[in-house]
């Protein structure tokens, strides 16, 4: 007599993407609704939330537990909401498919099932149709997404992403730079010391790091971890945002006066 099969679940959300969609309670509550339809129980649960598709699955925290797990013989089977939760694109995809294939691991996805019972070839075939559909959307997704930052930069305003070092995101729309007094004081500190002709770059870091001056990020998100370094003064001193005049991809961002 066959042993059971071992079923555990793969879930992930990304954190450079929204997460109203696919978030991993919509995830788990499919995976608890498959449970109760086929009668099989999920003997582990591994989230990788807040995990950019650009991780490798086998760099991923619960990704890592998971392949460790089926070396070990502890899964059959990996239960997923679709294939794009397992890699960026569909080499990544069949890649980690691959691995666990290799290791008597069988993968599925609720979204798009593979019929059991057929012929290994035509099972890999389906997987290979639908990851490509996945890549597809992907791709498509990307575009969607560059025309619409394209358009906010058009009109005048902050493209996404973290507003630069000295401005912060105003207006109605959270969309517009804005000065951001206490940040400019910072960056006029840096600047003057190096304007002042005694600092090499590294040397100015060694400085601003002996006298624990918080880095950017370490002004925002108040930890102490951060250290300055040559090249992140090197990308501070010489962003042209500073002098007023900044474009992305030839469009030009509107934003307050120049912090000189």
């Amino acid at each position: 007599m066959s042993a059971p099969p071992r079923y555990a679940f793969y879930a992930r959300t990304s954190s450079d993407t929204q997460k109203k969609d696919e978030t991993i309670e919509t995830q788990l509550k499919a995976a608890r609704d498959w449970s109760e339809r086929t009668g099989i129980p999920m003997r582990e649960h591994y989230l990788d939330d807040g995990v950019s598709s650009k991780t490798p699955f086998v760099e991923r925290e619960h990704g890592a537990r998971l392949i460790s797990d089926a070396r070990a013989g502890r899964l059959t089977h990996v239960l997923a909401y679709s294939f794009r939760r397992l890699g960026r694109d569909q080499l990544d995809t069949l890649q980690t498919v691959k691995t666990l294939s290799d290791l008597g691991v069988s993968v599925q996805s609720i979204c798009e099932p593979v019929p059991d019972g057929g012929e290994a070839d035509v099972a890999v075939l389906m997987i290979g149709v639908l990851t490509s559909f996945g890549q597809y959307d992907w791709v498509q997704l990307r575009r969607l997404l560059s025309a619409g930052k394209e358009k906010w930069a058009g009109e005048g305003y902050w493209p996404g992403g973290p507003p630069p070092f000295g401005y912060s995101l105003a207006g109605e729309r959270r969309r517009r730079l804005a000065r951001n007094e206490e940040e400019i004081r910072a960056l006029r500190r840096v600047g003057d010391l190096y304007l002042t002709g005694d600092y090499s770059q590294h040397r100015l870091a060694d400085l601003l790091n002996a006298d624990r001056t918080p880095t950017p990020k370490a002004m925002r998100d108040g930890s102490d971890g951060y250290r300055w370094t040559g090249s992140l003064l090197c990308a501070l001193l010489s962003n042209p945002l500073y002098t007023g005049r900044v474009s992305w991809r030839g469009k030009v961002v509107a934003v307050e006066p120049e912090l000189g």
